[in-house]
């Protein structure tokens, strides 16, 4: 956990190590297989929401083939060498490490045959840069901790740092006391831990105090995680840091990306506490903008779930390790990029619809029908068999179905009624719906509409307007949420939060 940052801009509570952009760098190379090394300029490009790219000034890894007839080497270019890890050392002496690096060499300088130029002429794209102080030099590159920040944490987390505050008033020179004061809430940092690791929220302070003209205090919200057996940082953004970023997804209805990322690798004599190993991670799912929470944000109450009212950050966390493990449909279908409200409203429906029909079956809901079903089947079969010719059994056997009728409406009736809230009622109010009904007499609920609609849509029978899809698709994205909410073990309150119309 970082420290308070005292004497500085109060309006910058979380201060990244280093900003995005294009920075000098030394790079240690080799040439694959090979283990001997070499050192040469270049410099490294710290993309937001990108992945990492640098360039090689120097002596760059080449291989050639040697003639025999004429005893002359060549290489044809480009050439391409792939490294887990490359170290570099930046100016302002930071480390800097590409992970799952790939160097692409695109020629030589003719004369001496040797790949040195003045400006780039290999480049490196990576998967992920780690930049901070005592980098390891080789992999596998692990890490035992990591700070997380996604926007609307602290509406997620319910708790503000400031228990009370004192001001004077206007008449500051009439005020017998006449001092401005905020008292920080030491249980704003809610802690939840099991056997193999520790996740906590807290508030990172920036305090402006050290001037004669201004006085002024900023938090950010943070998740640490701390973990008791180190990982390769892949697991740990698969594990931890996107988990929290689909949580608040998932509370918020809103897509955001993760706004800051740090995390602590591991190298070997190392001894320094997590937190001041810390690395600042530039990644595709990173934008490296910490935010700090603001009196302008207008809906504090953005997020179905809020911790200080007893959720476990832990146990949602592990629930949907859990989900993503079992490969649960919510989790393969429910991605707030492809179903939130800036996706086109007719592929929102019908992802959304299949979300709901996929948990449905994956969970087995019609499970004990079928059964009945089947035993009833052969029950039929074995007096039709005792009482029909030959010929008329076959019939009845090939044509009696092995499954009970089970349409889309059926399936929607039921995934709607388990949550604490219908919304079928609210599909009924809907413009799609109505109009379905209103010129299809054969259409006689609000769920069978539901289903002519999917059906013309994925069949390219006719088009609806954007609008009305755009309704229907926000209200089935709150059953969608509901029932993720409900396989995470939230609260009730939360769900009843999501399915509400202002959810």
């Amino acid at each position: 956990m970082a420290r308070p940052y005292i004497g500085g801009m109060a309006g910058t509570a979380l201060k990244p190590l280093i900003e995005a952009g294009s920075h000098r760098a030394t790079w240690t190379l080799s040439k694959p297989p090979d283990s001997a090394t070499w050192v040469v300029p270049g410099d490294v490009e710290l993309r937001q929401l990108r992945q990492a790219r640098g360039s090689v000034f120097g002596v760059a890894p080449t291989n050639r083939i040697t003639d025999e007839a004429t005893g002359q080497t060549q290489a044809g270019f480009p050439q391409h060498f792939d490294y887990p890890l490359v170290h570099g050392e930046m100016n302002g002496g930071f480390d800097v490490v590409l992970l799952d690096a790939h160097l692409t060499v695109f020629g030589e300088e003719p004369r001496t045959g040797v790949m040195h130029f003045d400006g780039g002429n290999a480049f490196f794209d990576a998967w992920a840069a780690l930049v901070g102080r005592g980098a390891p030099r080789t992999g596998p590159l692990l890490v035992d901790s990591g700070a997380i920040q996604v926007p609307h944490l602290e509406a997620f987390a319910g708790k503000s740092p400031i228990a009370g505050k004192a001001f004077p008033g206007d008449d500051i020179y009439g005020h017998e006391n006449p001092v401005f004061s905020a008292t920080f809430d030491k249980e704003s940092r809610l802690t939840w831990q099991d056997n193999a690791a520790k996740v906590t929220f807290y508030y990172q302070l920036s305090a402006e105090i050290g001037g004669w003209y201004g006085f002024g205090l900023a938090f950010s919200p943070v998740v640490s995680v701390e973990l008791t057996q180190p990982v390769p940082l892949s697991e740990f953004l698969t594990q931890w840091a996107w988990p929290l970023r689909g949580l608040m997804a998932a509370a918020t209805g809103k897509r955001e990306d993760i706004s800051y990322l740090t995390c602590s690798p591991v190298a070997e004599g190392d001894v320094r506490p997590p937190q001041l190993r810390q690395f600042q991670v530039f990644n595709a799912s990173v934008s490296q903008e910490p935010y700090t929470s603001s009196n302008s944000f207008r809906n504090k109450d953005i997020s179905a779930i809020r911790l200080d009212e007893g959720e476990s950050l832990l146990t949602l966390l592990r629930r949907w390790q859990d989900l993503k493990a079992t490969q649960n449909p919510i989790l393969n279908t429910y991605d707030i990029t492809a179903v939130g409200q800036s996706q086109h409203p007719r592929a929102r429906y019908l992802l959304l619809l299949q979300a709901l029909e996929g948990l449905c079956g994956h969970e087995g809901r019609f499970e004990e029908r079928q059964q009945r079903f089947a035993i009833e089947r052969e029950s039929v079969l074995s007096r039709c068999k005792e009482d029909l010719e030959t010929t008329d059994f076959r019939f009845i056997k090939s044509n009696l179905p092995k499954r009970p009728p089970q349409g889309l409406d059926m399936v929607l009736r039921e995934m709607l009624q388990a949550l604490p809230i219908s919304l079928e009622s609210a599909l009924t109010n809907t413009a799609l719906v109505k109009s379905v009904r209103s010129v299809d007499e054969n259409t006689t609920t609000t769920l069978d509409a539901i289903r002519v609609v999917r059906n013309d849509l994925s069949h390219g029978n006719r088009t609806y307007d954007r609008q009305d899809l755009a309704e229907a698709a926000d209200i089935l994205e709150r059953a969608v949420r509901g029932h993720l909410l409900r396989l995470l073990g939230a609260s009730t309150e939360a769900i009843r939060r999501v399915l509400s119309s202002n959810g």
